[in-house]
């Protein structure tokens, strides 16, 4: 897939208001997602392995307000996966409706961020740019940025992760920068739930 203007695709219900992805080996290169809307991954929902997505721009999409059990503004891993990329990718202003967790990524398989920027994203609850669960473990996020995301706590007495909230273990933080990121709670940039993560 590459070379696609994707806009206000939505999804009530389900999975992906942009691209849901069934299957392995898939490339998106040189997308861009805006103003689309699902429950899980407003705009692309992950359910393979092999999956590369490349200089896309990923803006105003939106985990749907059903239930408050909304997770991934732009994008859902399911668990279960592997070999999942991300590289030179901007995501900004997602979850502004404000998803519950993970208000521009939700991960439930790991996967390697690199060379990103993540800027204005907000989750209701925990991980304004990401939601990294005990599943996702053994994720990279290499030279990332991370610039005034927000978990404002809504819905939960206790909210983490301005910019990430990190649950799983043997997670890798590698030359990345955090700015003007801000939480209702618990760390304004970060929250590590676990221990054996590690921050470079």
């Amino acid at each position: 897939i590459q070379g696609l203007f994707l806009t206000s695709g939505r999804i009530n219900s389900n999975y992906g208001g942009g691209v849901l992805i069934a299957s392995d080996g898939i490339t998106i290169k040189n997308c861009t997602f805006y103003n689309c809307k699902a429950l899980y991954g407003g705009a692309i929902f992950i359910n393979g392995n092999n999956i590369a997505i490349d200089d896309c721009e990923f803006r105003s999409n939106t985990a749907l307000d059903n239930a408050k059990i909304t997770r991934g503004g732009a994008i859902y891993i399911n668990g279960g996966f592997s070999n999942i990329l991300v590289n030179n990718s901007r995501f900004g202003v997602n979850g502004y409706n404000r998803g519950d967790n993970g208000g521009a990524v939700f991960m439930s398989s790991s996967a390697v961020f690199n060379n990103s920027i993540f800027s204005n994203n907000i989750a209701d609850d925990n991980g304004g740019a990401f939601y990294v669960t005990n599943a996702a473990s053994n994720s990279v996020f290499d030279n990332c940025i991370f610039n005034n995301n927000a978990a404002y706590g809504s819905y939960s007495a206790v909210t983490g992760g301005g910019a990430m909230a990190i649950y799983g273990t043997s997670n890798k933080i590698i030359n990345s920068q955090f700015n003007k990121n801000w939480v209702g709670d618990n760390g304004g940039a970060l929250v590590v739930y676990r221990s054996n993560n590690e921050i470079i």
